[in-house]
């Protein structure tokens, strides 16, 4: 039975890695139709790709990542994901273009990202998240891109505003955007720790079957006491 213990221990240990580890897995590719007038803003494409401990977001628009917004403009690109914020804001100051780049969480903090933290390539914008941020998303997640011209005034939003959406659920399905040829949604089905929690029931009642049929044979068949050894004769 010690041995037994043993292996229900091990098997509940890889019950919780494994169900922390597909909680982290996310990778998908989605279109978006060509629906606004400016393409510097006009979100095309977005999705997520595994690479071990890094998970890249990334979304693509008609035209470049505009990072050089007009006068008293700023020009944003956004990607969201459970209260998990990624943005990427461009702004000018007195004339002269800075670029700002952080994430932010559902509880208000903020951190500014380094450029080796994301990447411009033409019309595609890509974050480098570490997949430790991403541990406690689960099989169902909702992930929001966003692209903004927005008055630094006031705040308000010109003709450029885009936003695409994307659910993959527990099940596998997903819905929102379209999804590509070829994409891919890890996680899906039946995931890894649900094939942990059926392996750990099935041993533990094997256990508890073992555990009754050899108590109930030793009651049945108490061990048999060796035969007890002639009395010696009697002294004349």
């Amino acid at each position: 039975m010690r041995g037994a213990l043993w292996i229900l221990s091990f098997l509940i240990l890889f019950l919780f890695v494994s169900g922390a580890a597909s909680a982290a897995t996310i990778q998908f590719t989605a279109k978006d139709p060509a629906d606004v007038t400016n393409p510097d803003f006009d979100i095309v494409k977005f999705g997520a790709s595994d690479h071990g401990n890094i998970v890249d977001f990334w979304l693509e628009v008609r035209g470049k990542i505009n990072n050089h917004p007009d006068t008293d403009y700023l020009n944003g690109y956004e990607i969201s994901i459970e209260g998990i914020e990624m943005v990427a804001v461009w702004f000018n100051v007195d004339g002269n273009t800075q670029e700002i780049v952080y994430m932010s969480s559902e509880d208000g903090g903020m951190s500014t990202l380094s450029p080796g933290q994301y990447e411009i390539s033409g019309g595609k914008l890509t974050f480098h998240i570490d997949k430790v941020l991403l541990q406690n998303i689960g099989d169902e997640y909702v992930v929001n891109v966003y692209t903004g011209h927005l008055q630094s005034s006031t705040l308000t939003t010109s003709f450029s505003t885009d936003e695409a959406v994307y659910h993959h659920y527990a099940s596998g399905g997903s819905s929102g955007g379209s999804e590509e040829e070829g994409s891919s949604s890890s996680g899906g089905g039946f995931p890894l720790w649900t094939a942990g929690i059926a392996v750990v029931i099935i041993i533990v009642v094997v256990l508890f079957v073992v555990y009754f049929v050899m108590k109930r044979n030793r009651v049945q068949y108490p061990p048999q006491q060796p035969p007890m050894p002639p009395e010696p004769p009697e002294m004349q």
